[in-house]
């Protein structure tokens, strides 16, 4: 599958990632990738959290990847019963001991 093929969907952790952070460069570069927002970042609840992730997967128009790190693992995990499609592939860098 091709980058333009697919959704990329950016699980940014506590505290969101900053310019410099390598999932904000990678969605700068990627055409189609796109950071699931959260309404707190310094102040995660879970529903929230994987509500807002779940909502991103199920809207996707395209095959979806999930880019996630940190506690953005946990959330992405934690809202995979929540998908009503599949997703094509994960990236889970430095999952939380949660």
């Amino acid at each position: 599958m091709k980058v333009k093929d697919a959704d990329i969907l950016i699980v940014p952790g506590y505290t969101n990632s900053g310019p410099e952070h390598w999932q904000t460069r990678w969605q700068s570069k990627l055409s189609t990738a796109r950071r699931v927002e959260q309404a707190e970042w310094s102040k995660p609840v879970r529903e929230d959290w994987t509500a807002n992730v779940a909502r991103a997967v199920n809207e996707a128009e395209r095959p979806v990847v999930l880019v996630a790190h940190s506690l953005g693992v946990a959330a992405a995990v934690q809202a995979i019963p929540k998908f009503q499609r599949p997703v094509a592939g994960a990236f889970f860098v430095a999952p939380p001991d949660v």
